[in-house]
């Protein structure tokens, strides 16, 4: 079984072969650094990915979209709130809104629609942790 990709074959029938061809997938998706390669290179990687992120007393889990402050469920989120903490969790330091849009789906022209997504995750979080997630010159930033 076979399919093709930018000129690369990928062979599923030996394991060694199809782990260097994907590595020279890798390297090419690395330097041309196509955001909408990504999608793609997520489903085939064949590490596991980890279920549960944390960034001081915020713990995200990645598998049931559940928020966990100072270990007391904080609530279940839809997937645009919690891509959009997951992102904040994530980065060390505050993360541009260029950045949140583009990681949302938006087009740079929405950024009323990615405030709003960001009022009703404050919303989510409750008035007492809404506060932990802080807008700054440089964009949002989760304070753990």
């Amino acid at each position: 079984f076979q399919f093709r990709i930018f000129n690369f074959q990928i062979f599923f029938a030996k394991r060694k072969h199809f782990h260097i061809r994907w590595q020279m997938m890798l390297t090419f998706l690395k330097t041309n650094d196509s955001h909408l390669l990504k999608p793609l290179c997520e489903l085939l990687n064949p590490t596991v990915e980890k279920t549960e992120i944390q960034k001081g007393a915020v713990k995200v889990n990645v598998k049931f979209r559940t928020v966990w402050i100072n270990d007391r469920l904080a609530g279940t989120l839809p997937y645009k709130r919690f891509s959009l903490l997951r992102r904040l969790v994530e980065c060390q330091g505050p993360v541009s809104r260029e950045d949140l849009l583009r990681d949302l789906g938006y087009s740079s022209s929405q950024v009323n629609t990615l405030e709003k997504v960001l009022q009703r995750l404050r919303e989510d979080l409750g008035n007492a942790e809404s506060r932990r997630i802080q807008t700054t010159p440089q964009g949002y930033e989760l304070v753990g």
